[in-house]
């Protein structure tokens, strides 16, 4: 009886274990302003926040392949124990202060909660590279909002999708993201032909 319990508590432990080398808890940013998650353990990574800096040049997003000896492999995923960390853009204070200058707050909402709006669409290139095979989890439903008036604007990120052709799993084509197992569209990403609704008076 006492070397079956062994052996039960030694696998347990095993599986622990092996659980803790799975876990993404190590983070940095690289040199175009992307924080990414990491795994040393298992060499793997995934890219969670963009910070958009409000100049020209930073709307191009260039997802490297890799990061700090780990390969990305994907948009989002989990940190930690399993704390889910979509993918999204962060807009800096020096974006903030280059877009609405006479804001007097800045706020990440959902429509939902907003009553009435204004919308302004900015719109950034992104380039996947080979080695991105997974959309874990983004998050696009919150938006960035500034209250300057009575009406606050609203900001809607878009995207113009290209993508490396050595990908095994996604192709690009005319600014959008596809499958390449059944070409069925990426759904997760909100690209540059999408139009916010507006709110409608009652």
């Amino acid at each position: 009886m006492k070397k079956l319990l062994v052996a039960l508590i030694s696998i347990l432990l095993l599986f622990s274990l092996c659980g803790c080398c799975l876990y993404y808890d190590s983070r940095g940013i690289t040199e175009n302003s992307l924080e990414v998650f990491y795994a040393p353990t298992i060499k793997e990574a995934f890219i969670h926040t963009y910070y958009w800096d409000g100049s020209d040049e930073g709307k191009t997003i260039v997802i490297p392949e890799t990061y700090e000896g780990c390969t990305i492999t994907a948009f989002g995923g989990y940190y930690g124990r399993g704390v889910p960390s979509p993918f999204h853009v962060v807009f800096t204070e020096e974006a903030q202060e280059l877009l609405r200058p006479d804001a007097f707050r800045w706020d990440m909402n959902y429509l939902d909660n907003i009553k009435d709006y204004n919308v302004e669409y900015i719109h950034f290139n992104l380039h996947i590279s080979q080695y991105i095979e997974e959309i874990h989890e983004v998050n696009f439903d919150k938006y960035h909002v500034a209250r300057y008036g009575m009406v606050p604007m609203v900001y809607v990120i878009t995207f113009n999708v290209t993508c490396d052709e050595n990908n095994k799993t996604f192709y690009a084509k005319d600014g959008k993201l596809y499958y390449r197992e059944n070409d069925a569209l990426v759904e997760e990403f909100p690209y540059s032909d999408f139009v916010l609704e507006t709110p409608t008076e009652e």
